[in-house]
């Protein structure tokens, strides 16, 4: 439930890479096929910590680093940026805040450097760095390997 309609929208739509469908006058629906959000508009919502409507943090899973650049670029296009990496059992993940201001983590698809200890904070620009190389380094593959058909 947000007072924040449009720009909660955006943000989930693009965090998501779908189009956010409308669903009668105060609901839409962002829809995967591994999640599905659904916003509210409510015209007595108000900017509240996150905790207040129950949410303290959502993970999303990147499929591979290259979904998952896709994923920060789009959310860097709209002016959402990271603002911290962490690296635990649930493996690295680089966060966002939605307009609410709830946590939302993007899942990366390799481990953190070994020297890191779990439960630690890492640079998230570093983290952001290694993941435009992991990401290009699986395009190179995949390239490398359509040349191989042609």
């Amino acid at each position: 439930m947000t007072h924040e309609w449009d720009s909660m929208r955006a943000w989930w739509g693009t965090l998501l890479g779908a189009d956010p469908r409308t669903v009668g006058h105060r609901t839409a629906v962002v829809e995967t096929a591994g999640l599905r959000v659904v916003i509210e508009h409510s015209d007595i919502a108000m900017n509240a910590n996150p905790e207040v409507a129950g949410v303290i943090s959502l993970t999303v899973s990147a499929p591979s680093a290259i979904a998952a650049l896709d994923t920060h670029r789009r959310l860097v296009a709209i002016g959402s940026r990271h603002h911290r990496a962490t690296d635990d059992v649930s493996g690295v993940r680089l966060w966002y805040r939605d307009p609410n201001g709830t946590d939302v983590a993007v899942r990366l698809p390799f481990d953190a450097d070994a020297n890191n200890r779990r439960g630690q904070e890492i640079d998230p620009d570093r983290i952001v760095t290694r993941l435009q190389a992991a990401a290009e380094s699986a395009k190179a593959v995949h390239a490398e390997g359509e040349s191989d058909y042609t």
